[in-house]
C-alpha cells in the first residue's frame, strides 16, 4: 500500500478506515492462496513426476517414494513408465492401475523393497534364492490382469527395462535367472 493512501486512511473516519481495512484484508487472503498455489506448483516440479507422467503414475512414485524406494529405482520407474507411455498409452493406463493396486499389498510392498535393496548385493548373495522364491510365488496367488490379455506393444517393458542406465545389476540378473528357472 502507498504511503499516501496510509496517510489518508490515519485521518479518514471509522467507516472508510473499516472499508479500507476489509479491502486490504481481502487483497492479502487473495495474495496468500496465490502464493500457496505457487508452493504447490514448486512442489510439484522439484519432484518432476508430474510434468512427464499421468496423474496415475506420479500418484504411484508418490507412493513408491512414501515407501522408501530408492531414488534409483524412482528414476527407473519414472523414466520405465515415460516410456511406455509414450509408446502404447494403452497398455501403460492398464499397468499403472494394476501396480496401484499391487502396491496395497502389505507383501508385495515388502517384495519390492527387497528388490530395490537386492540391486547392490552379491550375486552369490544367499538371499536371492529365497527372494526370488517369495517372489514367484506371491505372483503365482495373485496373477497380473496386464499380462493375459493382449498387449499392444509387447516389446515395451522389455525395452524400458533395457534402455536405462542401471536398470539392472549382477545380483538382479541373477535374481531374474532363479525367477524363471
Amino acid at each position: 500500500m502507498p504511503l499516501a493512501r496510509i496517510r489518508d486512511l490515519l485521518d479518514a473516519d471509522p467507516e472508510t478506515l473499516t472499508a479500507a481495512i476489509a479491502e486490504i484484508d481481502h487483497d492479502l487472503e487473495d495474495r496468500i492462496a496465490q502464493l500457496g498455489r505457487t508452493r504447490d506448483q514448486l512442489a510439484q516440479l522439484r519432484c518432476g513426476d508430474r510434468l512427464f507422467v499421468s496423474p496415475e503414475v506420479a500418484d504411484y512414485l508418490d507412493d513408491l517414494r512414501e515407501l522408501g524406494v530408492s531414488e534409483r529405482q524412482m528414476h527407473l520407474e519414472r523414466d520405465g513408465w515415460i516410456l511406455m507411455q509414450t509408446a502404447s498409452p494403452e497398455d501403460a493406463s492398464l499397468w499403472i492401475a494394476e501396480k496401484r493396486e499391487f502396491i496395497t499389498d502389505p507383501e508385495f510392498r515388502a517384495l519390492y523393497l527387497e528388490h530395490d535393496a537386492a540391486y547392490d548385493w552379491s550375486p552369490n548373495d544367499p538371499r536371492l534364492p529365497a527372494l526370488a522364491d517369495r517372489t514367484r510365488y506371491w505372483f503365482t496367488n495373485h496373477p497380473s490382469r496386464s499380462e493375459t490379455r493382449p498387449v499392444h506393444n509387447p516389446a515395451i517393458a522389455r525395452l524400458a527395462a533395457q534402455s536405462q542406465p542401471g536398470a539392472s545389476s549382477p545380483a538382479w540378473d541373477r535374481l531374474a535367472l532363479l525367477m524363471n528357472g
